[in-house]
C-alpha cells in the first residue's frame, strides 16, 4: 500500500509538471500537449476538472502512503513485542531463578523516544 502510494504521488506530481511545462499558450481554447504529441484540446472548465481529477489522484496517493506507513509501523512494533516475549519464555525456570535479573525495556520505554508518542 505504501509503494503504490508513493507510485500515484509521483505520477500525479510528474504529469502534472509536464502539462505546465509544455502548455503555456493562451486563448479560448488549450491544445494539451505532452512530449511534443497533441493529447487533446480543452477549454477552460474541462482543464479545471481534470486539474480536480488530478488533484484528487495525488491525495489518494498522499493518503494511501500515510496508512500504508501507519500500518508497517505497526506490524514492526507487533513483531518486536513477540520477538521480546519469545525471549523473556524461552528460558527454563531453574536458569531464571539462578541467574540476576536481566535490565529489560518496559513498553514505555524505547530506544528512541518520539516526543508525543
Amino acid at each position: 500500500m505504501l509503494l503504490l502510494g508513493l507510485l500515484l504521488l509521483g505520477g500525479a506530481a510528474a504529469f502534472t509538471g509536464l502539462l505546465i511545462a509544455d502548455n503555456r499558450s493562451g486563448g479560448p481554447t488549450y491544445s494539451v500537449v505532452l512530449s511534443g504529441h497533441t493529447i487533446a484540446t480543452m477549454n477552460a472548465l474541462e482543464i479545471f476538472l481534470s486539474g480536480l481529477a488530478l488533484a484528487l489522484i495525488f491525495c489518494i496517493g498522499l493518503a494511501m502512503t500515510g496508512v500504508g506507513g501507519r500500518l508497517a509501523r505497526r506490524r514492526r512494533v507487533t513483531l518486536r513485542r513477540a520477538r521480546r516475549l519469545t525471549r523473556r519464555t524461552s528460558g527454563s525456570r531453574s536458569d531464571a531463578r539462578t541467574a540476576p535479573a536481566a535490565r529489560t525495556r518496559t513498553d514505555r520505554q524505547s530506544r528512541w523516544y518520539l516526543f508525543g508518542h
